[in-house]
């Protein structure tokens, strides 16, 4: 499993687990505070992207604009469910939302 940085706010007990993906150069504090003005009470965790083109922050690689390396998307994608369901256990949510 790929150790990822993240921000995290704890929440409420039974309060939706909300998880926050930033955009291409964005980092784990782009979105972080946004689910709480809406859901009170949330549990909020933000992955930081750990791949780096040019210095912006991605989830994962492209070999070039608007062509994604489909294998490396296959491999993060499996590396964040693997997060997703670690921190869901985690904080006992039985709801779980994504945003980004």
């Amino acid at each position: 499993m790929t150790d990822h940085v993240f921000a995290e706010t704890g929440g409420a007990p039974g309060a939706p687990l909300v998880f926050t993906f930033h955009g291409t150069g964005g980092d784990e504090h782009q979105f972080h505070d946004f689910p709480r003005q809406v859901l009170d009470g949330a549990h909020v965790i933000s992955p930081r992207g750990d791949v780096s083109e040019h210095g912006a922050l991605r989830y994962f690689r492209r070999k070039a604009e608007g062509v994604y390396d489909m294998d490396d998307l296959w491999t993060r994608a499996a590396a964040m469910a693997e997060f997703v369901e670690t921190a869901k256990g985690r904080v006992g949510a039985t709801r779980v939302v994504g945003l980004g």
